[in-house]
């Protein structure tokens, strides 16, 4: 895919050597968030990083920075500024972009310790984002095929007496979790008419299968998503097919958050 010519030029613009006066030239880089604390194996951030120009203009540089990491046994980083878990302990991610640099402190602890998947804030995320309640699939009125879910997890309560009760629990089987219909139907192990969702190796089959491994319970209802923020506030894409790069942030109940 071809970079929008607005990045190009800035690109050109960010060159060692045959600057214009007329180009745009980097005044400072701001990075959201400012730290990061990853809390379990499956824990990541999403960088923003914005370039503050010369002409007062701002631009999201995420994907024309280039990032490393001091320690990768604690965290490891991808092109597009995504920080996923590796290991406990404390590191720092280098971001830099035409000479300028930023560092981030990454703080990772308990990426070592049994996770146990709480159903709403855990599990239901992961099956609505396979998109198992969505209102074309089983959060339909009438549900799919004879199984029902509340759209997009409303009552989780509701939901989990489906996984668990129904069709004589075949849908959830804690014996051998790996063999629940729960994961088989997502995996495409057996027929399933919303095609294959995830794969035995991706995080969401590990966390769903962890929940039905604990007992497949319904810890605390009310684990729920409280508010929900997006980075950065108003911002201002320079040119038709530019892109940006934007980070979600969850706060719960009891105060915490996640992206």
């Amino acid at each position: 895919m071809k970079l929008p010519t607005f990045v190009a030029i800035l690109c050109a613009a960010f060159a060692p050597t045959g600057i214009a006066n007329s180009l745009p030239s980097i005044e400072s880089i701001s990075v959201e968030p400012e730290s990061i604390a990853l809390d379990s194996p499956y824990a990541y951030a999403q960088i923003v990083a914005t370039a503050h120009l010369s002409g007062g203009d701002t631009v999201d540089a995420t994907r024309l920075a280039s990032y490393s990491i001091d320690d990768p046994g604690v965290a490891k980083v991808d092109k597009s500024g995504f920080v996923r878990a590796a290991g406990d302990g404390e590191t720092v991610l280098k971001l830099t972009l035409n000479g300028r640099s930023v560092n981030v402190p990454v703080e990772a602890k308990g990426t070592l310790r049994k996770f146990d998947p709480d159903y709403v804030r855990d599990v239901m995320p992961v099956v609505s984002r396979l998109g198992c309640n969505a209102g074309t699939c089983h959060g339909a009125k009438d549900g799919k095929n004879g199984f029902k879910l509340s759209l997009r997890g409303y009552d989780p309560i509701y939901d989990v007496r489906a996984f668990t009760d129904d069709m004589a629990s075949r849908r959830v089987n804690l014996a051998s979790p790996d063999d629940s219909l729960m994961l088989l139907k997502a995996t495409a192990g057996v027929p399933h008419e919303g095609g294959q969702r995830t794969t035995p190796d991706h995080d969401y089959y590990k966390i769903v299968r962890s929940w039905i491994a604990d007992g497949a319970k319904l810890e605390d209802e009310k684990a729920k998503v409280e508010k929900i923020d997006v980075f950065p506030l108003n911002p201002v894409v320079q040119n038709i097919g530019a892109m940006q790069q934007m980070r979600v942030v969850a706060t719960f109940a009891d105060g915490g958050t996640r992206d």
